[in-house]
């Protein structure tokens, strides 16, 4: 391992080299392979042939500092004091005897904890504050997880499943919680448009600000009974609570219209394909404490759906893709509604979601060839003889004609250029050059309301018109 740059100051947390177990440090980097030796238990084979083994168990991921105290006193008996918490909040205890397995498997066992969530099995849920911390959640998080896991704790302890099984919770859509790319996503969502007291808003709240925190720009000024104060348009809103976050006027919860959707398919790994995003299965469960036996149910039925039907080591987003959606929602019996239908155009298309770079074409040395997909040459297109000021200014006119009547996608101009300046060799890519030199001398602007469009930029204090 590389020597650890002596360090000048005490600011920022220690090397984590300083923490590693013997074993690891003196084999960095040179590892041969992992084995899981029984559920809960693997182990780690180096060049050298030394051996490190793991004994991994759940954790209720917000911990009371005795099961802290806990999990260190049997890291100081069996592992040296050496053990570390996944991602997902299981607890690795790391050690290289390996007649100390089962008695410590024994000893996490009777202090409460399950062993499991390695290979073809549930690991531990991973899930946000809820309502015992967060201002914005629209379900609460540690008893959703409990009353699910209770239902699902065997397969967590046995490896019967079809592969791996990541289940994550967010209590809003800001998703601090890894839901975007697990296998079951419980998802937290509001449903009706932020209170406003309009009273108090202008005492506690500074109002550009507050219209500045929402993404979507659905938060403009207003007069409310003379007094200075915002209104929402809800065509837009995507209920995420940052209006709330910096004012505490505008709150978003709500106890009978909050709920719970479930989505499924996504994936970190790039394993057989890239990684995935999730997608919604159930727009709508109501929240029900203290055991939310709705979600329970819902989970559980797409879990024993996927194992009944997946192919060993495939992944519920591999599973589907396979099957295809429609056959997914027969199986577990799930309604399709308008609410499965994603509007937002591109965005899963859109998105990087693997570290692969995109093949691209290039010219050769002479400048007349390209190479394309296949590694064939073909005769590159004449070069446009239309400058990007050219189209621009014909990009512009279009726009301001048709200002208050219809709006254009960059889309739409790009292809009203090409057609335009067809007889200059003009192609999409000069006509992306128009629309770079428009936006760049400020005569329009994006905008992204109800989509993403470009515009003349609207005059300050139009609104009052």
């Amino acid at each position: 391992m590389a020597d650890v740059r002596k360090r000048i100051t005490d600011i920022g947390p220690p090397h984590y080299s300083k923490f590693l177990p013997p074993v690891i440090a003196a084999n960095y980097g040179k590892w041969l392979y992992h084995d899981i030796l029984k559920p809960g238990v693997m182990v780690h084979v180096a060049e050298s042939g030394d051996k490190i083994f793991t004994v991994r168990c759940a954790s209720p991921r917000i911990l009371a500092v005795e099961s802290i105290r806990t999990f260190c006193d049997i890291a100081d008996k069996y592992c040296d004091g050496h053990l570390r918490f996944t991602t997902r909040n299981n607890v690795e205890f790391l050690f290289t005897d390996e007649s100390k397995i089962d008695e410590l498997v024994k000893v996490v066992n009777d202090a409460g904890y399950l062993v499991g969530g390695i290979g073809n099995c549930i690991s531990n849920i991973v899930h946000t504050q809820g309502w015992v911390h967060c201002h914005s959640s629209a379900t609460d998080a540690s008893g959703v997880v409990k009353a699910v896991m209770d239902e699902l704790a065997d397969q967590f302890s046995e490896r019967k499943l079809p592969g791996k099984l990541r289940i994550a919770l967010a209590c809003c859509l800001n998703m601090c919680g890894a839901v975007h790319t697990s296998d079951i996503a419980i998802l937290g969502v509001h449903t009706v448009l932020p209170k406003i007291f309009h009273e108090e808003l202008d005492k506690i709240c500074e109002i550009p600000n507050l219209i500045a925190s929402c993404p979507t720009a659905a938060i403009r000024p207003a007069e409310v009974d003379g007094k200075k104060s915002v209104e929402v348009n809800g065509d837009v809103c995507m209920f995420c609570a940052n209006c709330y976050t910096v004012c505490p006027a505008m709150p978003l919860n709500n106890p009978e219209h909050d709920g719970i959707s479930i989505w499924v398919g996504g994936k970190i790994s790039n394993a057989r394909c890239a990684p995935k995003f999730s997608k919604l299965a159930i727009p709508f469960l109501p929240n029900t404490p203290p055991r939310w036996p709705e979600v329970v149910e819902a989970v559980t039925n797409i879990v024993e759906t996927w194992a009944d039907n997946a192919r060993p080591y495939e992944r519920m987003g591999e599973w589907i893709d396979r099957i295809g959606w429609p056959q997914f929602f027969e199986l577990c019996g799930l309604e399709f509604t308008k609410y499965h239908i994603d509007d937002f155009r591109y965005a899963g298309l859109s998105f990087a979601r693997t570290s692969h770079l995109r093949p691209i074409s290039f010219q050769d040395a002479a400048g007349d060839y390209e190479e394309d997909d296949d590694g064939e040459e073909t005769e590159v297109a004449a070069a446009a003889t239309v400058s990007p000021e050219e189209i621009a200014d014909f990009m512009y006119k279009m726009v301001a004609d048709a200002a208050g009547v219809k709006k254009f996608k960059s889309g739409d101009l790009t292809k009203a250029a090409i057609a335009k300046f067809a007889d200059q060799n003009c192609d999409k890519k000069t006509a992306k050059k128009g629309v770079n030199a428009l936006i760049e001398s400020k005569r329009c602007v994006y905008t992204y309301f109800g989509g993403s469009y470009i515009e003349v930029p609207h005059e300050e204090g139009a609104a009052k018109n």
